[in-house]
C-alpha cells in the first residue's frame, strides 16, 4: 500500500472523527506530501526518506509550516504503525523556529493611520486596531459573523 492510498483510507476512516478545522488542515498538508511521497510504499518511508522531503520543503516553507506539515505526515505514520504496516515512525530533525523581532506599530502611528484614511480602509484599520483580530481572520469574517446591536 502506498502513502496516497492509506490517506485516503486516513481521509475516511480518521479525518470525520476530527474537528473541521484540524480536517482542513489535515487536507491542505495532504495536497503538499502525496505529489511528493504519494506513489511511496508506506513501509518504505524510513526517516532518509522523511528528511530529505522535510529539508526540501524547508527551502520554500516557512519552519512553523514545515513543523505543522511534518505534525499531519506524523499522524498518518502513527496510524501506519498502529496497523504494522511500519515498524517505527521515523524522526527527523526539523528546522528551527524563526524567532525574528517583529515590528510594531505604536498606538499614536496606528491612530495617524486611520485618521488618514477612508471608506472600507478606515473601517478595517480600526477594527484590526480595536479588537486585536489576525489579519487573515479579519479577511475571512462575512457579514453574518458581524453583531451589529
Amino acid at each position: 500500500m502506498n502513502l496516497r492510498e492509506f490517506a485516503g483510507r486516513f481521509e475516511l476512516e480518521v479525518l470525520p472523527l476530527k474537528k473541521p478545522s484540524t480536517k482542513d488542515t489535515m487536507l491542505s498538508h495532504f495536497n503538499i506530501l502525496l505529489p511528493a511521497l504519494g506513489d511511496s510504499p508506506i513501509a518504505d518511508i524510513s526517516y532518509s526518506v522523511v528528511q530529505s522531503f522535510l529539508t526540501d520543503l524547508s527551502r520554500n516553507y516557512a519552519p512553523k509550516s514545515v513543523r505543522n506539515i511534518w505534525g499531519s505526515l506524523r499522524n498518518l505514520l502513527q496510524r501506519a504503525e498502529r496497523e504494522g504496516l511500519i515498524v517505527r515512525v521515523p524522526r527527523p530533525d526539523l528546522p528551527k523556529p524563526d524567532y525574528r523581532e517583529q515590528d510594531f506599530l505604536l498606538v499614536d502611528q496606528m491612530r495617524a493611520m486611520i485618521a488618514a484614511d477612508e471608506g472600507t480602509d478606515k473601517v478595517f484599520l480600526a477594527l484590526l486596531a480595536e479588537t486585536g483580530v489576525r489579519l487573515g481572520e479579519a479577511l475571512a469574517l462575512q457579514p453574518a459573523d458581524l453583531n451589529t446591536n
